[in-house]
């Protein structure tokens, strides 16, 4: 088996950093508002991110095993309906 490139630096680099007697933690704590996870005007940048301009799991083929079973989704705000077909 031979070993990447990548696989290669990231092996230096943690032996480096064992030599050193460091780590890639930052040297004080940092701190995330809340607000990251609470405000409004996040979440509708981050719905219109992912879920606008990315594909979206709605349900598993097994869900919908025969012809003319459906699902109804509207956990992203748009409604959305998924049919079996023949």
């Amino acid at each position: 088996m031979s070993i990447s490139t990548e696989e290669r630096a990231i092996i230096e680099e943690i032996l480096e950093l064992a030599a050193d007697g460091t780590t890639h933690m930052l040297p004080e704590v940092a701190h995330n508002p809340v607000t990251n996870y609470t405000d409004p005007a996040q979440l509708a940048r981050e719905i219109e991110v992912l879920f606008r301009n990315f594909p979206l799991i709605i349900a598993h083929s097994s869900e919908l095993k025969e012809p003319g079973q459906f699902i109804t989704h509207d956990d992203t705000g748009v409604p959305i309906l998924v049919t079996r077909t023949q």
